[in-house]
């Protein structure tokens, strides 16, 4: 899972590659975090389109290089808001109203706080180019009423990632997902980190009979992430070589990360496998994750069988498409 940065002023000196995508993004946090971000001065009568889009994108400007500032200023202020609560505590305020009050302004600071962190590590994820589609106001609106309260510095990392992956491509992260995000803990996001170390294209991890220890992965946090919802929740699960209604003799790839694998088959099998729920898939795309060789090897090994043989096969990937010799496939479709 990304981990939060803690400088870095987000420069934008014109209008040319990120200026569009973080427009976007600004006009999504002025309309879910209220007119404090709000784009201003856009020129209603303005002689050209150009002009306003200059006026918008300098005006967005200013509010990421704000959101940034406050990102690099945060641990000092954390500590300055920290000694303050330290205090309120020694000093008791007799009047039940007024420590109501009390209460509910330093919880808004702590939200805000949440909220300007979330932002400007967004601003830094932003992809090149976004969908013209308009993200939802009820993601919206559910994404910030729950990313106020987010407080661990890496998982504020990860719920800026999300809004800007929802930014850039509306429909990345189901609300369903943002539920989920709102329940991790920090355990769980690097238990799953681990996990997808391991995950075979699409959505797949080969079960071994010792387990995963050895592989980075527990037992316990295999059922940590089915109780988390990134995990289908049994045990029975298994992926059929190759796929139903196919012929044998067949060929088939196996994919993790950047390493292929060409499966030549003269019969059936079947293999036991977890599986990712669509919530684990979206939140997968979030996760910088590596090859393991020695698991890699252990499936190779241990799906080697009579009719059934597993070599090396060379891939390469072009964005979100696996490459092999002159075909074009995408994960989904293996």
């Amino acid at each position: 899972m990304p981990e939060e940065k803690s400088c870095s002023v987000v420069a934008i000196e014109d209008l040319a590659g990120l200026r569009g995508p973080l427009t976007k993004l600004v006009e999504v946090i002025a309309a879910g975090m209220g007119n404090l971000y709000r784009p201003m001065g856009i020129v209603r009568e303005g002689d050209a389109e150009a002009k306003r889009i200059r006026a918008l994108a300098s005006a967005g400007a200013d509010a990421i290089r704000t959101l940034a500032a406050a990102q690099a200023d945060g641990e000092r202020e954390m500590d300055k808001l920290e000694r303050e609560r330290q205090v309120a505590r020694l000093e008791f305020v007799p009047d039940m109203a007024k420590r109501a009050e009390m209460r509910s302004a330093a919880e808004a600071i702590a939200q805000q706080e949440n909220l300007e962190r979330i932002a400007a590590s967004a601003a830094q994820a932003m992809a090149d180019s976004v969908s013209e589609e308009p993200v939802s106001a009820d993601w919206r609106t559910l994404f910030f009423s729950h990313a106020r309260d987010v407080s661990d510095h890496m998982m504020r990392g990860v719920w800026g990632q999300v809004l800007a992956g929802e930014v850039a491509k509306p429909g990345s992260y189901s609300m369903r997902t943002l539920e989920l995000l709102r329940l991790m803990s920090r355990a769980e996001a690097e238990a799953f980190a681990r996990f997808c170390n391991l995950v075979f294209e699409p959505d797949y991890v080969v079960r071994m009979d010792g387990g995963l220890d050895e592989f980075g992965v527990s037992f316990a946090d295999i059922l940590a992430l089915q109780g988390a919802g990134m995990l289908f929740e049994t045990f029975s699960i298994s992926k059929s070589f190759p796929k139903k209604g196919a012929q044998v003799p067949a060929k088939c790839l196996l994919v993790t990360h950047d390493v292929g694998l060409q499966l030549s088959l003269h019969r059936r099998f079947e293999a036991s496998v977890y599986m990712l729920t669509r919530a684990g898939r979206e939140l997968r795309r979030l996760v910088s994750s590596q090859a393991n060789p020695a698991y890699i090897e252990a499936v190779r090994k241990d799906l080697t069988m009579p009719g059934v043989a597993l070599e090396p096969f060379p891939i390469r990937r072009e964005g979100e498409l696996i490459v092999f010799g002159k075909q074009r496939i995408a994960p989904e479709d293996l």
